[in-house]
C-alpha cells in the first residue's frame, strides 16, 4: 500500500485449517447473482457459471489482483480512506456491509487488491 497510493483496501487469500481456498473476493453482484445466491441449496445452481464467476472461481488466486469488493475477516484499509468515507456501516448486519464499503472506496476513485502470499499454505 505504501508503494500503491491508490489502493484503498488490500485483503488477504484465506486458507481454511484443511488447506483449502476460501473465495475471499468477489464481483459485484447482479440480480440474477441474488435470485441464485437464494436457490444455491440445488446443485445446479450451486455449481452455476453465474455463482463460480460472482466468487472469483475462475482464477487460480496465486497472484495480486484487483477485485471488485473483499469480505472482512480479514482487511488492511488506508487511514485516508477511513477519514474521508468512515467506518463500515453499522446499520448493515452480516454480509453486504463489505460489498457497501468496497463500493464506497471505488466510488472515492481507490482500488481494492486481493493479495496472495507466496508462503500461505494454499
Amino acid at each position: 500500500m505504501e508503494s500503491n497510493h491508490n489502493c484503498g483496501i488490500v485483503g488477504s487469500i484465506l486458507v481454511s485449517t484443511e488447506r483449502e481456498l476460501q473465495f475471499s473476493c468477489k464481483r459485484f453482484p447482479n440480480l440474477l447473482l441474488f435470485i441464485f445466491r437464494r436457490l444455491e441449496h440445488f446443485d445446479l445452481i450451486r455449481n452455476s457459471k453465474t455463482l463460480c464467476y460472482h466468487t472469483m472461481q475462475d482464477w487460480d488466486h496465486k497472484e495480486i489482483k484487483e477485485v471488485d469488493y473483499l469480505i472482512g475477516t480479514f482487511q488492511f484499509i488506508r487511514s485516508d480512506v477511513i477519514k474521508k468515507i468512515g467506518i463500515y456501516d453499522d446499520k448493515i448486519f452480516y454480509s453486504p456491509e463489505d460489498f457497501d464499503f468496497c463500493l464506497s472506496v471505488w466510488k472515492k476513485r481507490w482500488g481494492v487488491k486481493y493479495l496472495f502470499s507466496h508462503s500461505s499454505l494454499f
